[in-house]
């Protein structure tokens, strides 16, 4: 009866955290809500029909990325053996299992990814958030119109690795430390006015000859529970770079993120609400 008792207040305790957690984040989800219904109205049914099924047409034809387990894979291992560090061939369908490995292979690729959000955005009027001061208010420019000015393009603010500590916690909490289930150590992001822009986006990567889309989540199909994410959407996908640099390197195979934002969603991101919602994330156990 102890045992039974004990089990119970665990339950308890977690269904406790769950509920304060959801509640903390209240206000940003709601906020977020409104802005969405304003940006609904705003850009029309007919925008985000164009974007759903451009979505769909990107992933061959499935309506929807649940169920679609996406890994880092591999051709290649560093390997110790008989003292020497070299590479070892394997198969090409080799589930990566080595930390170390997926982050160097994630270095390689952050500059290669930087480079490629900065031709996209040139071709679609993408904006990149600039470093903010203490008390200012978050901006972002079109990269179109500040890559030549030095004195600006040096503040843009450009994605980073994953923490490690972040990854780690991610492996254990949500992976059974399966690291080839760490898909968004190489990440960048680019915002945008309207969805239309997004749409136009996505058939700039999809004709992309460069890349490979793996999975696109679309978190502005008016079906997605923004509740998951306190009511912040955007557009996610994870695709590879495969061009004779990535496959001279090694690092062809790596899956990199790219987030398309709205920008009146960015522009209601505050450190305090990240910090809800990260109470909010280690309750469910994320």
């Amino acid at each position: 009866s102890f045992l039974i008792g004990c089990g119970v207040l665990i339950i308890f305790m977690r269904y406790r955290q769950l509920i304060q957690s959801r509640l903390a984040i209240k206000v940003d989800y709601q906020k977020y809500q409104k802005m969405w219904k304003e940006k609904m109205e705003e850009d029309g049914p007919e925008s985000l029909a164009r974007l759903k099924a451009k979505c769909y047409e990107l992933r061959n034809g499935r309506n929807s990325w649940r169920g679609v387990v996406v890994r880092q894979m591999t051709s290649q291992y560093l390997t110790s053996e008989s003292g020497e560090v070299r590479w070892k061939r394997v198969g090409p369908g080799t589930p990566v299992h080595s930390l170390d490995q997926l982050y160097a292979a994630a270095a390689g690729c952050d500059i290669i990814l930087r480079k490629k959000v900065k031709d996209w955005a040139m071709k679609t009027r993408g904006r990149f958030p600039l470093q903010k001061g203490e008390g200012h208010a978050r901006e972002f420019v079109v990269w179109e119109e500040v890559r030549d000015d030095p004195e600006v393009a040096c503040k843009v603010r450009f994605g980073h690795l994953k923490s490690v500590e972040r990854a780690i916690e991610k492996l254990l909490r949500s992976y059974d430390s399966d690291v080839s289930r760490l898909i968004d150590v190489c990440r960048q992001s680019i915002v945008f006015d309207t969805i239309s822009e997004i749409t136009d986006f996505l058939q700039l990567i999809g004709d992309d000859q460069d890349i490979k889309i793996e999975r696109i989540k679309n978190r502005y199909a008016p079906s997605y529970k923004a509740i998951n994410s306190a009511g912040y959407r955007d557009v996610n996908i994870s695709l590879r770079i495969i061009t004779q640099e990535t496959i001279k390197l090694g690092i062809d195979t790596h899956i990199c993120e790219v987030q398309l934002q709205l920008k009146c969603f960015s522009e209601l991101k505050t450190d305090e609400g990240h910090k809800r919602y990260v109470q909010f994330r280690n309750a469910r156990g994320e």
